[in-house]
């Protein structure tokens, strides 16, 4: 065999490992979260004999601040952020940046070093390091369809639930009497390298291709000419482009925009209670505050994984959110009439902003996907304004309402809050709004509308009684085959499977929010490499297909 014919040769990962090693890289999401948690709950770094909470709501506030200002930041530096995380020495960097803002917020405890210094410092490398790697998993996740992203979303739930547990049920050794154990302390050091080191994982040309058929990533076959020179050079195919924020920010509809305040207001408002109690608490009492919180994200990832697996689709996310706000909102109005800083009341408070932040990165992965604009752009502003919202929360928590103790405004502030949530609900959203907005990562589509993802829906427009009465999961396991088989992208074989759903063009470019004329493209596209010439020549081969 001659060199020639040897570089020739695609070198390519096995079909199986390639498959596997692109998954892995998702997991990155996983390992991050856990990271932040054991940070931010102070269950690694904080020992039983400290008297109080300030030291964790000094680090959130330090924490906090840093990452939101990383991230407010990424739409407007598109160029120098997309080369920091496109580069792999670059991310090991940044994982070992979050290590060492580790040690120094373990290293100025009052076990250690005592330097209030150190403590900022570190709390600040910290969240730099853990804006930084939350925008490369959104560059990750942006390759994904939005049921794709919703699963390994969870998994990684409960890789979060898994880690803490096995680092809290490790907390045997302590190098310094008192002191944070050495399982935490090696935790929150490696985690952040091992995060790091997922999120450079990519799969040969080939690996990806064909894992992109099992998990949505885009693959070689899966990319035009374009895009495959850009997975060659292992990037996404937006991740290689600065967007012009104008543009963006203009294409993304205003009810993204009407989201992101009402993600403001219920998030500080919630927080303004939840870090009062955090800031009374004892680290004991804040510690069991944290775990039913986590037990309850556990359970909730459970249930939602069942229905996935029972019926094929999850649940309604538009009314799940609505009811996590309204549900807020009572407790809110209760904490008045109930013993002072109840810890279950804390817990369902951090429970549901906890489901917030899942959906909200479920709902900004979907926007990437389907809007296919940079990430850096919808989760700069996305996670910016749930961090800023974070910090004003915890800010105002632990200096207005500690004055109010005991006295007649502290109910009113409460009762205020709550209705403050409300409010921002009812007048900035309809209940078709949020049908829209959650269809994709839901499954469900309004009763009005007829523009739902084929795979997860039954209705379509004309010619529906064409496939009416077939079996659906064949139907689509058959398109998925033949869009394989000719090589179709990520892109065609969307338009190819909402085709074979009758939908129209018309409803194809609504959907997709592409032009019509690219929609038209796409099809011409379809129909020569699947080398049929017309709507029922495309449908007698799926048919063929199916019964094959």
């Amino acid at each position: 065999m001659t060199k020639d014919q040897d570089n020739s040769r695609p070198r390519s990962i096995p079909s199986p490992l390639g498959s596997l090693v692109a998954s892995l890289r998702y997991l990155g999401l996983g390992v991050w979260l856990a990271w932040l948690y054991l940070i931010t709950s102070g269950s690694s770094w904080l020992s039983n004999t400290d008297t109080d909470s300030s030291a964790l709501v000094g680090l959130l506030l330090y924490f906090i601040g840093a990452s939101a200002i990383i991230c407010l930041l990424a739409p407007f530096l598109q160029t120098f952020y997309q080369r920091l995380l496109g580069s792999r020495p670059a991310l090991l960097v940044i994982g070992i940046m979050g290590a060492l803002g580790s040690v120094g917020i373990v290293m100025a405890g009052p076990h250690y070093l005592q330097n209030t210094y150190i403590f900022v410092v570190g709390s600040v490398f910290a969240g730099i390091s853990s804006a930084l790697l939350s925008l490369r998993c959104g560059q990750v996740f942006g390759e994904l369809r939005p049921i794709q992203t919703l699963v390994f979303s969870l998994f990684s739930e409960l890789l979060v639930v898994a880690l803490f547990y096995f680092v809290v049920g490790n907390s045997d050794f302590y190098p310094v009497p008192d002191g944070p154990p050495i399982s935490g302390i090696l935790a929150m050091v490696i985690l952040p390298v091992l995060a790091a080191w997922l999120l450079t994982l990519r799969a040969s040309v080939k690996g990806a291709s064909e894992a992109g058929q099992s998990n949505g990533s885009i693959g070689a076959n899966g990319a035009n000419g374009g895009e495959a020179a850009e997975l060659e050079a292992g990037r996404t195919p937006y991740e290689g482009q600065a967007h012009p924020i104008n543009t963006v920010v203009k294409s993304l509809p205003s009810i993204f925009w009407k989201f992101l305040i009402v993600i403001f207001v219920f998030v500080v408002a919630s927080l303004i209670a939840r870090s009062f109690f955090v800031s009374m608490h004892i680290p004991v009492t804040t510690s069991l505050d944290m775990k039913t919180a986590l037990n309850l994200r556990m359970a909730f990832a459970l249930i939602i994984l069942f229905f996935l697996a029972r019926f094929n689709r999850p649940a309604n996310f538009g009314k799940l959110f609505l009811f996590a706000m309204v549900a807020v909102a009572i407790v809110l109005m209760l904490i008045p009439f109930l013993p002072l800083y109840n810890v279950v009341l804390s817990s369902i408070i951090g429970f549901a902003n906890s489901i917030l932040e899942l959906i909200v990165w479920c709902l900004l992965a979907t926007i990437v996907y389907e809007k296919r604009v940079s990430p850096l752009i919808v989760f700069g502003f996305g996670r910016g304004v749930l961090l800023v919202s974070q910090a004003f929360g915890w800010f105002l928590g632990t200096s207005l309402l500690p004055s109010l103790v005991g006295s007649s405004w502290e109910g009113f502030c409460y009762l205020a809050l709550a209705c403050l949530i409300l409010l921002a609900t009812t007048l900035l959203f309809s209940e078709k709004e949020f049908g829209r907005m959650f269809a994709a990562m839901s499954g469900y589509e309004p009763a009005d509308a007829a523009t739902a993802y084929p795979a997860l829906v039954g209705e379509s427009d004309e010619q529906s009684g064409q496939q009416a009465d077939m079996p659906r999961r064949p139907w689509l396991k058959a398109c998925g085959q033949l869009g394989k088989q000719a090589g179709l992208t990520a892109r065609e074989q969307e338009v190819f499977e909402m085709i074979a759903f009758g939908r129209s063009p018309e409803i194809i470019s609504q959907r997709l929010f592409i032009s019509l004329n690219t929609v038209r493209t796409h099809i011409h596209n379809i129909y020569a490499k699947l080398d049929v010439h017309s709507k029922q020549e495309l449908m007698e081969r799926i048919e063929s297909e199916r019964q094959a």
